[in-house]
């Protein structure tokens, strides 16, 4: 069994949902062993995260200089959480429309 969460858009009736499942899932050609748990208060606190390091890149040169100026995915990871940022990339991702090509560009290298 394959299953897709979705996110709730901006302006659409209703709030985030979680999702609760306790088995192995599989689809073709990949194994999922299990599928992360997250509260609705969990997950809307991890995109108010994204939405703010979003912004703080925006706005701060010398900041998304010296993340994009590490060396390692996990140093730019343990930057971004010492800058008080907590948040899952896919709420990173799910972003990206609103982001500007060159934001794009930067915020792949995470």
């Amino acid at each position: 069994m394959c299953m897709r969460v979705q996110m709730p858009t901006p302006g659409q009736a209703g709030g985030p949902r979680s999702l609760r499942v306790d088995y192995p899932l599989t689809c073709p050609g990949q194994r999922v062993s299990r599928v992360p748990k997250f509260s609705p208060k969990e997950v809307v606190m991890s995109i108010e995260s994204a939405k703010a390091f979003v912004e703080k890149m925006r706005r701060d040169a010398a900041f998304k200089k010296q993340i994009l100026a590490a060396e390692s995915a996990a140093k730019r990871q343990e930057l971004i959480k010492s800058a008080g940022f907590d948040f899952e990339r896919m709420h990173l991702d799910s972003l990206v429309s609103e982001l500007t090509p060159e934001e794009r560009d930067a915020l792949m290298l995470l």
